[in-house]
């Protein structure tokens, strides 16, 4: 037996026997390592363990307790792969998180950092401790297949959250990235734009940022333009996206950035280089984050429902625990046009 093994045990049996009691604290991971004699890792792998399987809860800055309904047998544990920490994924764990507890269902949250590593890394732990599920927001959409069909094949109930691997049958909710780009499109026609370019970067690891293209281009044609490269400003990074963007030598008359992350950093380029926006060049972004109604000018954006996505996800899961059958499903959820000040309205000719 491992080390960490024969930790888990020692408490396994504490807890069975009444030693530990339902709320209890758990000593500190410093006098864990003295009572056993190993090291942090060891220790640290023992109550990941155990607070993955339900017995014990981490509550920030206080320590690590006995989990209150351990008694009864009904804690089912969840794990949710974040990629980021920002407004926007802080706000799809929220709804996640506040959906799950009305289930008696315990969450964890694991970052993966934008790391495929960190988050095969993180799958790899979580099939090792057998967690009932996982939500996961993928670093990409294809980078780790081969441990998603992992997972598929351990009958784990998985949700993916905002993007989905190809060619794997699964369980998804995000909004209609194709629709959105439509009434993007139809929105800066109504206000007299033609000319309108589409600006993105990572196009080919983000099955979301694929479908705002073909959302756009169809949107397009229905408008009667034919697509062209210029159209489509698409670059492998977002910093060559942004300086192409700024250099073009006739610029449109509106762009279209893939997320508002990529439309605040080409509105800080064109400004610097003393274009005025909306009355120069008008600007869309995409997600709704919290910086964007904070710029000058505020920025022109699709909101994306975060906290209803974190909810829907976490139905999901619920529904997946509760029934082995559950057939899979692919959500939408609505998005909607934010209207602020980085667009202008061109008058007919």
């Amino acid at each position: 037996m491992k080390l960490y093994e024969e930790i888990i045990q020692d408490i396994e049996n504490k807890l069975a026997t009444g030693i530990y009691k339902i709320n209890d604290r758990i000593p500190t991971d410093e006098m864990m390592m003295e009572m056993y004699g190993v090291s942090r890792v060891t220790v640290r792998k023992a109550m990941d363990s155990l607070v993955s399987r339900g017995y014990l809860v981490r509550k920030p800055k206080k320590g690590t307790f006995v989990a209150q309904n351990i008694v009864t047998g009904e804690v089912q544990h969840v794990v949710f792969i974040m990629m980021f920490q920002a407004s926007d994924s802080m706000e799809i764990i929220s709804g996640v998180e506040s959906y799950l507890n009305t289930q008696n269902i315990h969450l964890t949250i694991k970052f993966s950092n934008c790391s495929d590593k960190s988050e095969r890394d993180i799958i790899e732990e979580i099939l090792a401790l057998k967690v009932r599920g996982i939500i996961i927001y993928p670093t990409q959409c294809d980078a780790n297949m081969d441990i998603y069909r992992k997972l598929c094949s351990a009958n784990i109930p998985v949700v993916f959250v905002d993007r989905y691997p190809r060619h794997i049958v699964c369980t998804s909710v995000m909004v209609n990235n194709y629709e959105l780009s439509h009434n993007v499109v139809n929105y800066l026609h109504f206000r007299g734009h033609r000319d309108i370019v589409f600006a993105a970067s990572d196009m080919d690891k983000y099955i979301s940022l694929q479908d705002r293209m073909y959302g756009f281009c169809d949107a397009m044609r229905n408008h009667g333009h034919e697509i062209d490269k210029r159209m489509l400003h698409i670059r492998p990074t977002e910093e060559e996206c942004i300086e192409d963007l700024v250099n073009m030598k006739k610029l449109p008359t509106a762009v279209f950035c893939c997320n508002d992350r990529t439309a605040l950093k080409a509105m800080a380029a064109l400004q610097k280089k003393g274009l005025r926006i909306p009355e120069d060049i008008s600007v869309v972004g995409c997600d709704d984050i919290e910086q964007s109604g904070l710029s000058s000018p505020a920025l022109t954006t699709i909101h994306q429902p975060f906290r209803e996505i974190g909810r829907t996800a976490g139905e999901l899961m619920a529904q997946m625990l509760s029934n082995p059958a559950y057939h899979h499903t692919k959500l939408y959820l609505p998005s909607r046009i934010i209207e602020r000040d980085s667009v202008a309205t061109i008058a007919e000719p």
